[in-house]
């Protein structure tokens, strides 16, 4: 059996179910792009974070220092009560700071995404 034309209410059913599928993606990627202000950081962060088998939390106090952002590293669970990270670099949404330490100075890339 070879191919069927197929006609009537189903044939033109699909093109206007892509249509309505591209028309609804190109509405979703026309929002506001996603960039914030430096203030976006300041305040309390808290997470975890894994290494090896295991995780630990941590919290990252940002403040405003002038016309940068600094911050102060707490890991309890590593006996790090209150450590200076210094100063944080924000290029929306990407995030960089560094955590002095004895073996080389530990560094988190990451980013500050709306809603995450």
């Amino acid at each position: 059996m070879g191919p069927r034309r197929v006609s009537g209410p189903r044939a033109a059913a699909a093109p206007r179910g892509v249509a309505a599928l591209a028309l609804a993606l190109l509405l979703a990627s026309c929002g506001p792009r996603d960039v914030q202000a430096p203030d976006a950081l300041l305040g309390r962060w808290e997470g975890h974070v894994a290494w090896r088998d295991a995780t630990t939390p941590i919290a990252l106090v940002v403040r405003r220092e002038g016309d940068s952002l600094a911050a102060r590293f707490f890991a309890p669970a590593l006996g790090v009560d209150s450590l200076e990270a210094g100063r944080l670099s924000f290029a929306s949404p990407r995030v960089h700071f560094a955590v002095p330490d004895p073996a080389g100075p530990v560094a988190f890339d990451g980013w500050l995404r709306r809603g995450l």
